[in-house]
């Protein structure tokens, strides 16, 4: 019979019968039983003529070609698949079916020479419409597969996508027949080993983990184990061809399958970590996938984590290239809506990430040092250790590409509405701040990366935390001369932008900067930009906005040159009463810090105060601002001179409901421990007779009320021992001396010995209150151009 190769097949072209007519009907009959006998003869047959092949080809060593007995073989196959396998009858598909089968037991491992036909034929009934079909075509693939062993390999990828299809069969025969040809298979891979082709079988994986058939994917993660414990089959190789797809798997409705998955994820990982040789780079950006979408499983996103935090032990600087994506995902899971377990397994990944950027520059150092050098001595390895040291701590990295990247990010992270986003962003930043020897200006300038207008903008967020942050932030930024005056000027104007800052955060931006940066130092910056700001201020002459009350009879000519007046010289007066009166807000709040805080770093302050001129002196011009605090001031460092002399002259101030209860607040503060030298101090009035003054000064100020009874009491008591019998001879000799002072230019002695001039600093807080005067009655000038401009209007 002529013959032609049709779609993997022979085709007869003769009408010639190949089989019996006996064996068609057998094979053709709805009896199980009769196509069983058509299949045993068909056995016999091929049997004998594989027998008549092989003796062929030993006595003629003719091939394959020309051996007449398996040309006859070759035709009995197509037979069967043309006439069979190919009927549109059910029973004629189960014969020729079984009849294959019987061709494999006849061939026994000699199968292998005609699988190109017969395994296509099997496996197309795989997805016949009937299920007895289906159930015969797993039956016979498993003849088949049992007598060609190995040599089926070269088709596994037909086998593997049949019994995914078999396994999602609603039949639960097939589906038990499918499950004993798995069986079988992975034991014929099993001992093949390495013959097994996986370069093939990775992508049937990948397409297939996306079947959400429970079955299937149980059939996927058995085959993954599998392959992952047989020798000579490296599957970690091809981990990244299919790690999303076992991530997936966490998400599965199924428990049993979500436990199948991370045993097996937690296999990889566990190889990964003692493997050297594997490539971490192409599933970094998986993991991060997994982490960011916020819809995945928390188990899911935590397996991810733990990954992630393993790898970045694993990779450490290999990795640099992803730290800005790994920074990304991590702050997402910050937010306050997550998981308290993503929060926390999140915190462990950044710390190991916050280290890594933290020993960027020995690194960075490191692999310079190596560049130019690249064989060293032994004996200059200690030297080349301390250079290495010398050059990571000195280098600016503002300009190094992945550090701006990190930057852009934790910038863009300190915007979030989210607490604990804004918490580890600064933290990073101030350790990049630290260990990075960055420059802001710099940043700024070259990266146009703005960082001053987001943190000042954080010093009015409600989180405590995230405001301490912040502060930190700000102060390792000021360890940099240059920047410490330029922040707290933009400290004093975020608290005159922002009103109830100063009133409602005040105290805490103050003492925590007075812990982080010294609380001398604060104060005496903040004392100086507080006068240097009013110092700056044009000045503007009572006279200039003044008209006298006779020219309202002049018209509005006179109301037009007042106007006019009062024009010129609006913006510089506006902006001087603005300062005046911020100014004598912002020392009230650092006065009362001052003498209420319980810091220690406050309270080493307080004690500087009382002993030290030259802190005094510094403080002073700026508390001058305020009179009760300038009172408090000279009350602290036992200027008592001085403060006799401010309170006499506080009959000239506006005695006002502020002015009042500020006097009250000191009477009732005199009764803290802040005060004790001062209550002491009473004992003795001939010794301290202008802290009497000053008090019994206070006591005339207050109206009779709980603060004035408090006072008044207090200094009975004192006066009940019988220790003002003398005040008369104290006071003269007291007047004695200070006539001397007096002829001494007004000269007093300080604890340090240090001249300090009473007179110039009593002048100064005149000055400063004559400022305050002008500004008042200029205001009320410009009240009065108002109305008479309503009144011509």
């Amino acid at each position: 019979a002529q013959t032609k190769p049709v779609a993997g097949c022979i085709v007869i072209m003769s009408s010639e019968q190949v089989l019996s007519h006996t064996i068609c009907r057998n094979l053709a009959d709805r009896s199980y039983d009769k196509r069983k006998q058509g299949a045993l003869a068909i056995e016999q047959l091929v049997r004998q003529l594989n027998a008549a092949a092989l003796s062929e080809d030993e006595h003629k060593k003719s091939n394959n070609n020309n051996n007449k007995s398996r040309h006859q073989i070759k035709l009995t196959i197509n037979y069967l698949v043309q006439t069979f396998i190919r009927s549109t009858q059910a029973n004629h598909r189960k014969g020729g079916l079984i009849g294959l089968a019987g061709v494999a037991l006849g061939l026994n491992r000699d199968t292998a020479w005609y699988l190109d036909v017969m395994l296509p034929a099997v496996c197309s009934l795989l997805q016949d419409q009937e299920a007895r079909v289906r159930y015969y075509a797993c039956e016979s693939l498993y003849n088949i597969s049992k007598v060609a062993r190995e040599h089926i390999l070269e088709h596994f990828h037909r086998i593997f996508e049949g019994l995914c299809t078999l396994l999602e069969d609603p039949d639960s025969n097939v589906k038990e027949a499918a499950s004993l040809l798995d069986r079988l298979i992975k034991e014929i891979v099993t001992r093949s080993g390495d013959q097994f082709n996986l370069a093939l079988f990775i992508p049937l994986l990948k397409t297939y983990m996306n079947n959400q058939n429970p079955y299937v994917r149980e059939l996927l993660l058995q085959w993954i184990i599998l392959l992952n414990n047989t020798p000579g089959i490296e599957l970690l190789e091809y981990l990244p061809e299919f790690l999303d797809g076992l991530f997936r798997m966490l998400q599965d409705d199924k428990n049993e399958i979500i436990k199948q998955t991370e045993i097996v994820l937690t296999d990889f990982l566990r190889e990964i970590s003692s493997s050297v040789h594997i490539d971490l780079h192409p599933m970094v950006l998986i993991l991060v996938a997994q982490i960011e979408e916020p819809q995945n499983s928390e188990n899911r996103r935590s397996f991810a984590l733990v990954w992630l935090h393993e790898f970045l032990k694993l990779g450490q600087f290999k990795l640099a290239k992803f730290f800005p994506n790994i920074l990304v995902s991590l702050l997402r899971c910050f937010h306050d809506n997550e998981e308290q377990g993503i929060r926390q397994q999140a915190k462990k990944t950044n710390d190991e990430l916050f280290e890594l950027v933290k020993s960027y520059p020995s690194y960075a150092a490191t692999q310079k040092s190596s560049s130019s050098s690249p064989s060293s001595s032994s004996a200059s390895s200690g030297a080349s250790t301390s250079a290495v040291s010398a050059v990571a701590a000195s280098h600016d990295y503002s300009t190094d590409s992945m550090v701006y990247e990190l930057l852009e990010i934790l910038r863009g992270a300190c915007k979030s509405d989210y607490v604990q986003t804004k918490i580890e962003a600064l933290k990073f930043i101030c350790m990049m701040l630290i260990h990075l020897n960055l420059d802001i200006r710099r940043i700024e300038k070259e990266k146009n990366l703005k960082f001053f207008p987001v943190l000042l903008d954080l010093l009015c967020d409600r989180d405590n935390n995230v405001l301490e942050e912040t502060l930190r932030v700000l102060s390792e930024i000021s360890v940099k001369p240059q920047y410490f005056d330029e922040i707290l000027v933009n400290l004093l104007r975020v608290f005159k932008t922002r009103k109830n800052l100063l009133a409602v955060r005040g105290k805490f931006i103050v003492e925590k900067l007075c812990e982080l940066l010294g609380a001398e130092k604060i104060y005496k910056a903040m004392a100086h930009e507080i006068d240097a700001a009013n110092r700056q201020t044009v000045s503007v002459p009572i006279s200039s906005s003044l008209s006298s009350a006779s020219d309202v009879d002049d018209g509005k000519q006179s109301v037009d040159v007042a106007q006019n007046s009062s024009t010129s010289n609006g913006q510089d007066a506006a902006a001087q009463a603005d300062n005046l009166e911020f100014s004598s807000l912002v020392v009230q709040s650092l006065n009362i810090i001052l003498l209420t805080a319980d810091s220690p770093f406050i309270q080493n302050l307080r004690d500087a105060v009382q002993n030290d001129a030259k802190l005094f002196l510094s403080l002073y011009d700026a508390w001058c601002y305020d009179p009760i605090s300038t009172l408090s001031l000279c009350l602290m460092s036992k200027m008592y001179a001085l403060g006799a002399k401010l309170t006499v002259y506080f009959a000239n101030v506006d005695i006002t409901i502020g002015f009042l209860m500020q006097v009250d607040k000191l009477v009732n503060l005199i009764e803290s421990p802040t005060f004790v030298h001062l209550r002491l101090e009473l004992l003795e009035p001939y010794r301290n007779p202008h802290l009497l003054k000053i008090m019994y000064g206070l006591l005339m100020l207050l109206p009779q009320n709980h603060a004035f009874n408090s006072l008044r009491i207090r200094l009975q008591s004192a006066s009940s021992f019988g220790l003002l019998q003398d005040e008369n001879i104290n006071i003269k000799n007291t007047s004695s001396s200070s006539s001397l002072s007096s002829r001494q230019k007004n000269v007093s002695s300080s604890n340090h010995k240090e001249a300090i001039d009473i007179e110039k600093l009593f002048e100064k807080f005149v000055n400063v209150q004559h400022k305050f005067k002008k500004q008042r009655l200029k205001k009320q000038e410009t009240m009065k151009i108002k109305n008479r401009q309503n009144q011509y209007d």
